[in-house]
């Protein structure tokens, strides 16, 4: 196993640069589907040694080695951007607690309990949780289509939960899969917090401060409130997936994804990241073994059509609740239309 991710790793960095050789305008195409293959690979690597490191220790050596591969690169905008990171400290403990620390460590809590396969599949509702959420913190009215689309989809969650495992292993997997939904609204809600809670300052220094915030926030939870001690000792394994989680996953992934943003359209970039869970469900069967019975293939599949039509163009997902007249005929036409 451990040769298997470091030649994974071996093809997350020379990828990109066989397909830049072959033609560079592809290389922001190449990034956009190396990246997600990055962070699919976090569900394998927290299945495979989670249970031994623990949760919590496994984010913090996540970012503890994140912050030392992105240092050097991002030193300079630090001290451009630290009077704006400064003033934006409390924006920031918020990015933090729900992206640095809350999302991570519950998806690597779920992993010890249920598959990385069920559990990329209950992640990828994120997308239609961060709309769903959008429309209740603007006190907009969800249209019907996304009601419609909402149920679609936590009918297929429902198929992937209650046909995950056993029945003699129920009370474990729930435990997983509470957990892994659990990641999936704190994402969603860090994904509106970067919009709402803009400040100016480039996406690297950001991200460097939140993970800086996140580890004096986690590592004192960790060991003064829920006595949660560190690991005796890492192995040879233990080490290559958190080196793999720190420097491909959280460090390159997130290289990977801003280089290509500046060269594709947010539109595309966007519908990438529901590649996320077809790189997990392909690294587990391959890595870990995990297979997927058919009624849970037709769940991700509810899920995944949910997503699509979410972010199909053109078609508003919420209305005003308290809208001018002229507005209100405008927004309930189009939502009747639906």
């Amino acid at each position: 196993m451990p040769e298997l991710f470091v030649f994974g790793a071996g093809i997350a960095m020379m990828g990109p640069r066989c397909a830049a050789a072959a033609s560079p305008s592809a290389l922001p195409f190449a990034l956009l589907a190396f990246a997600p293959m990055l962070w699919g690979g976090n569900f394998i690597v927290g299945r495979y040694v989670g249970p031994d490191i623990g949760p919590h220790w496994m984010n913090i050596g996540r970012w503890s080695i994140a912050a030392i591969v992105l240092l050097p690169v991002s030193l300079r905008g630090l001290i451009r951007d630290g009077r704006q990171l400064f003033a934006a400290w409390p924006r920031l403990i918020i990015l933090s607690i729900l992206g640095i620390v809350c999302a991570n460590t519950l998806i690597y809590a779920s992993l010890q309990y249920i598959g990385a396969s069920v559990a990329a599949i209950l992640f990828s509702t994120v997308p239609l949780l961060t709309v769903f959420f959008t429309t209740v913190i603007e006190k907009r009215f969800p249209a019907c289509r996304l009601i419609l689309l909402s149920v679609l989809s936590m009918c297929g969650v429902w198929l992937v939960q209650h046909y995950n495992g056993p029945a003699s292993s129920r009370a474990a997997d729930n435990l997983g899969e509470m957990f892994i939904l659990g990641a999936a609204v704190a994402w969603a809600l860090y994904w509106i917090a970067v919009e709402k809670l803009t400040f100016k300052a480039s996406p690297l220094s950001s991200l460097m401060a939140q993970i800086v915030i996140g580890l004096l926030i986690q590592i004192p939870l960790a060991l003064l409130i829920l006595d949660v001690p560190p690991p005796q000792g890492v192995s040879t394994r233990e080490a290559l997936a958190l080196g793999y989680i720190g420097i491909f996953a959280a460090a390159a992934g997130f290289l990977c994804w801003q280089f290509a943003l500046k060269s594709v359209p947010a539109s595309l970039a966007g519908a990438a990241t529901n590649l996320i869970p077809v790189w997990s469900l392909l690294l587990a069967w391959i890595l870990l073994g995990e297979t997927l019975n058919a009624a849970q293939w037709l769940g991700m599949a509810l899920i995944v059509l949910a997503i699509i039509l979410t972010r199909a163009t053109g078609q508003p997902v919420s209305v005003p609740l308290n809208p001018s007249p002229s507005s209100t005929r405008r927004c309930f036409s189009r939502a009747e239309a639906d």
